[in-house]
């Protein structure tokens, strides 16, 4: 698929306010499963401004040392 989407539509939905909690959990299984190999987790992306509608879509960085 493009980009790595499932398929072409892109939706765009209200925001969230369990995408901070969402991307907590996830960032906790990344930092559990790299240990030191991983500096920090961001949450970045649309997803990440609180009020902003977004592609229903989580998206990270990592920070390696």
């Amino acid at each position: 698929a493009p980009l790595g989407l499932l398929s072409t539509d892109v939706v765009i939905v209200a925001y969230d306010p369990e995408w901070p909690r969402y991307f907590e959990e996830e960032a906790a299984r990344v930092r559990a499963a790299c240990g030191p190999l991983i500096r920090e987790v961001l949450h970045v992306g649309s997803t990440s401004v609180p009020g902003l509608a977004a592609k229903s879509e989580l998206q990270n960085q990592k920070e390696a040392p």
